[in-house]
This record gives structure tokens, C-alpha cells and sequence, in this order.
């Protein structure tokens, strides 16, 4: 009960911090409607609740429109501090303020339209194998209440033109605002190549057990803390923890041979010192968003050195993926929806 009690209370919280937000913005725009704000704000918790507990056409409709709203009123939001800031030292008149807040909508509308968008990315690395091998890693698709079958239907045209060997989902490829079933995942089935998975966070609060249920019913390997031998590498999944600080124990526990090339597939991009002090040639991660628009941006790449992209250390490799789907806003700005192809030579 008081744990109920807390969750009621700060849910309570936040959406009073919201409408004070919208009002706030919707009054620096000449906007300002305290029920039009209450709305607007009303709006979110109850189309997160609506999916979660009571999904359907509606609730949907009702959660994509809360969180690109949510998106949108933050670049206006922004914009007003400037402003307001600026009118502390210098007059600004009426028609440069409107300008600036167009500026921000467009902004905004062009944030939405780049998270529609995603971008393939060729990186080869040198690994001692026999032939060569094309893996593509897919990370951070979120499938949930934004994004559905026919995106995962997009991405499966996308990496099935690129001929790869094989798949890797590094994590979250469920998002956790709603629940998913077989046929939201049934263009995994489409994909013509073997596909490997360890999960992320998200994927534990949309129940992972549930997650390995469906994957494993569309052909997927959970490859969560275990191991794999593939073409003349070795694949080695750690699933998401919430305790920090134990990939070594993790690592410990998996059989896995070290005169293979070892690829580890790990949600967070963390650990990477301990992930090479136990021969991994190539972490491959994801998580960060690279975060997925500004000013977010900044601030992830401030909680998170290996922020996005790859990074070499003594012919060691990670890579960070920027994720192929986006959580929340589906909105870009910095970043991209992407999915990586990774040639490997000897």
C-alpha cells in the first residue's frame, strides 16, 4: 500500500509539474489556457496507464500524440528561457519572439520527421577470421506503443538488402509501454539471416520472460549470459542487471573459449576495461540513444563516456549503437535511427 501510495503521489507530482510547464509555454506564445494546459498535460499519465493497463486504438493514439507533444512543448520550452533571459538585458520586439518560437516548432517538426528516418552504417573492423563475416547489430528498436510491427517490417527490408550472416539485438527491443504478442513481432520471422538477442532494461519491464517467450517463437537465439560459436567467432551475451560493477562474475560464469575472436554483446555500454581484461575483441552496445535529441544530448554524453559510435583500445573494439528505434519523443535531433553492418577481415 505505501509503496502505491508513493508511486500515486509522485505521478501526481509530475503531471503538476507538466501543466505548469504547458501553461508556462502556452502563455509565452499567446496560447495561455489553464484548461487547454490541464488537458494537454492530463493527457500523458493517463495514455501511459491506458496502455498499460487497458490497450487499444485509442489509448494509442492518445500516448503517440502525449509524447510528441512532450517533445515539441520542450523545444518551445526552451526557446521561452532564452527569451525571457534576453528580455532581462535587451527589448526584443513582438515579431522576433514569434519568429524564435516558430524557429522552435520547426525545430521540433523536423526532430519528428528525422525520427521517422533510419540510416545504415558501414564499419569494418580486423579480426583474425577465416573468411569474411557481415553482422548487423540492430539495438534499441523499442517496439511498443510508437512503434509497431510495420517499423520492424521497414527494418527487416533493410537488413534482409543487406545481406548480413547474421543479427545481433543488443537489448531493449521492447519498449515496456505496452504489451507485445506474436504477430507485433512477426517480421522477425521475415528475416533471412540467424538472429542473436541479449537484453536490455526495457526488456525487463515489459517481463523478459515473456520477451524470451516470444523471440524464441520466432526463431531468435537468447544468447543471455551463454555463449556461441558462429562462422569463426565467438558470440557472448551478458543480459541487462541493474547491479553495476559484475560483468567480471558475469563473464566468470559463461563458457567461452579464448583463442576465438570474441564478439560480447552487452546492453550497457560500461565495463569495457573488465570486458578486455577477458579477451573481448568487440563489445557491442547500445542503451545511450546517443542521446536521441538536445539538449539530452549533453547531458547523456556527460553520464556516459563511450557515448555513441566506435572506440578502439589497444585492438580491442566497442561499439555504441545510437539505436534503431527512439523511447519516448520519437524524436531526433543529433542523432540518428541507425543500423550498423559490420564487415569483418583478416
Amino acid at each position: 500500500m505505501k509503496k502505491l501510495i508513493g508511486t500515486l503521489f509522485l505521478i501526481l507530482i509530475l503531471t503538476l509539474a507538466y501543466t505548469l510547464l504547458n501553461f508556462h509555454v502556452l502563455v509565452s506564445i499567446g496560447a495561455g489556457n489553464i484548461w487547454l494546459a490541464t488537458l494537454v498535460s492530463m493527457a500523458l499519465p493517463l495514455a501511459i496507464i491506458g496502455e498499460q493497463k487497458f490497450p487499444s486504438i485509442f489509448t494509442r493514439v492518445l500516448y503517440v500524440f502525449s509524447m510528441t507533444w512532450l517533445g515539441v512543448i520542450l523545444f518551445l520550452f526552451w526557446t521561452t528561457l532564452i527569451v525571457d533571459l534576453l528580455k532581462i538585458f535587451i527589448y526584443i520586439p513582438p515579431w522576433i519572439e514569434g519568429t524564435a518560437y516558430l524557429l522552435a516548432l520547426f525545430i521540433g517538426l523536423f526532430s519528428i520527421f528525422k525520427g521517422t528516418r533510419v540510416k545504415v552504417k558501414q564499419v569494418e573492423i580486423p579480426l583474425e577470421v577465416p573468411c569474411e563475416v557481415k553482422l548487423v547489430q540492430l539495438s534499441d528498436l523499442h517496439i511498443g506503443s510508437i512503434r509497431g510491427e510495420s517499423f520492424l517490417e521497414s527494418v527487416k527490408d533493410i537488413v534482409n538488402s543487406l545481406g548480413a550472416d547474421a543479427v545481433l539485438i543488443t537489448g531493449d527491443l521492447a519498449d515496456g509501454s505496452s504489451p507485445i504478442d506474436d504477430s507485433t513481432l512477426k517480421p522477425l520471422k521475415g528475416i533471412k539471416a540467424p538472429i542473436f538477442f541479449v537484453s536490455g532494461n526495457h526488456d525487463t519491464y515489459a517481463d523478459r520472460k515473456k520477451v524470451y517467450h516470444l523471440l524464441e517463437s520466432m526463431g531468435v537465439t537468447i544468447l543471455d549470459n551463454r555463449s556461441i560459436d558462429f562462422m569463426g567467432l565467438q558470440f557472448v551475451g551478458v543480459g541487462y542487471y541493474m547491479q553495476r560493477g559484475i560483468l567480471g562474475v558475469l563473464l566468470d560464469q559463461i563458457e567461452f573459449r579464448k583463442d576465438l575472436p570474441t564478439i560480447l554483446l552487452h546492453h550497457l555500454p560500461t565495463e569495457w576495461d573488465t570486458a578486455r581484461e577477458w579477451g573481448v575483441d568487440l563489445q557491442l552496445s547500445g542503451h545511450t540513444h546517443g542521446g536521441q535529441f538536445y539538449p539530452f544530448n549533453l547531458i547523456v554524453r556527460w553520464m556516459f563516456p563511450y557515448f555513441s559510435g566506435l572506440y578502439e583500445n589497444s585492438g580491442s573494439y566497442l561499439y555504441v549503437s545510437e539505436g534503431t528505434g527512439t523511447w519516448g519523443p520519437p524524436m531526433r535531433l543529433g542523432s540518428s535511427n541507425e543500423i550498423v553492418m559490420f564487415k569483418f577481415k583478416s
